[in-house]
Formats: C-alpha cells, structure tokens, sequence
C-alpha cells in the first residue's frame, strides 16, 4: 500500500512542476486513490484497529511543497521514471494541459496513463493504473485510479523544503 501512496503523491508533486506557467512558491496537493480490481489486502480488524488510531489508507494525502524557481523553469518528464521499473511515454503538452502515458515492469507490471490541466492558481488531474504487483499484500491483479488537485498558497515556502528533483 505505502509503494502505491508514494506513487500517487510522486505523480501529483511532478505533475505540479510540469503545467506551463507554473509559479514558484509553496504548494499544497491532494491525491485521493481508488482501488477498482485488487488493492490493500487488509483485513476488517485490522481496518477498525486503524480507524480507532485516526488512520484512513484510502483517505484523500494532502501534502505541501516548495517549488523553486529553478525548478519551475526546468522540463521533467512525470515522475515514475526509475521507480520500480516504471517509464513515461508519450509526453504531450497542449496549452494549459498535458498528459503521458507509463509503462512499469518490475514489482508493478502494467501500464497507466496521467493527465493534468492547470486551472488559474492550481491544477486538476488523475492517473490510471491496470495491471499486476507483487508485493507483498497486494499481490495479483491491479486497477486503480487517482484524482490531483493543487492549489498554489503563496511565494514564500516557509520552512517547507525544496521538492526534490
């Protein structure tokens, strides 16, 4: 589960970085996942035992994030590139929007696809998922979906760290 909550919140943060325009600043993105075919293999105990801490594993993640100027101006491809034998495809950028295809073959085996527009001060997208994983309680077959949105809060990022590149 955490493998797949790192990918939807890795997707969301570089997708961020990719909308023409984008300002430098202090972010905020929500990612909320949906599991269609296969997903966490948690039991019912286990699910009220985590829901008694406050903890939801399908609850939409918000995070924030510093975007550098530097950053900003820099062209990335969205970033699943490296992970677990993941690989984009197909960038294409129109206007306010872009979209790309990916291809994993490693411990996730499958292919997606993400797509973005920017909205003013944010921006609205998703990603899809279909395939196969083999790890370790979520073995088998695989199909999720993942809504983005980000909301741009200002220039200065406070303490909040540079994301990395």
């Amino acid at each position: 589960m955490r493998k797949f909550l790192l990918l939807a919140l890795t997707l969301g943060l570089a997708g961020a970085a990719q909308a023409e325009g984008q300002k430098p600043g202090l972010w905020s993105v929500t990612v909320q996942m949906s599991f269609i075919r296969g997903g966490p293999q948690i039991s019912p105990e286990q699910q009220a035992m985590m829901q008694k801490m406050g903890i939801n594993p399908l609850a939409p993640m918000t995070h924030q994030y510093c975007l550098t100027p530097e950053l900003a101006k820099q062209e990335q491809t969205p970033g699943v590139n490296g992970q677990d034998g993941c690989e984009t495809r197909n960038l294409k950028h129109s206007g306010n929007s872009m979209s790309a295809d990916w291809v994993c073959d490693g411990r996730l085996k499958g292919k997606g696809q993400f797509q973005m527009t920017q909205t003013g001060n944010g921006y609205d997208g998703g990603w899809t998922f279909a395939g196969t994983s083999s790890d370790e309680g979520m073995a088998g077959p695989l199909e999720m979906k993942s809504s983005i949105k980000g909301q741009w809060l200002g220039a200065d990022c406070g303490k909040v760290k540079p994301m990395p590149r």
